[in-house]
């Protein structure tokens, strides 16, 4: 905040500065970084615990399984990391458009 207070009038005449664009920033990275910090890194422990979990269960329970499993694993994996980048496209689009509104 203290950077945006220190900036020369002319930086404030652009149109990725106007206080439209400015505010619209302002709420959506209070967001993301309440996202980071509070919901993504729960779940993502969560998810972590859950999946070495599992897997320990299946190589006790029947390891012949848990040996395809862990084959198949990385294609989920990386078909799970397109999705979401594919998916994280469209939001910063959609975050463009909506700071243009504003």
């Amino acid at each position: 905040m203290r950077s945006i207070l220190r900036q020369e009038i002319g930086w404030f005449d652009k149109d990725e500065n106007s206080s439209g664009n400015i505010s619209s920033r302002l709420s959506t990275d209070t967001l993301y970084v309440r996202g980071a910090v509070g919901d993504a890194l729960g779940l993502l422990v969560q998810n972590l615990v859950t999946i070495l979990a599992g897997f320990v269960i299946a190589y006790v329970t029947y390891w012949k399984m848990a040996l395809v499993i862990t084959a198949v694993f990385p294609l989920l994996a990386f078909s799970s990391y397109i999705q979401t980048k594919f998916i994280l496209g469209f939001s910063s689009s959609a975050d463009k458009l909506l700071a243009g509104a504003n």
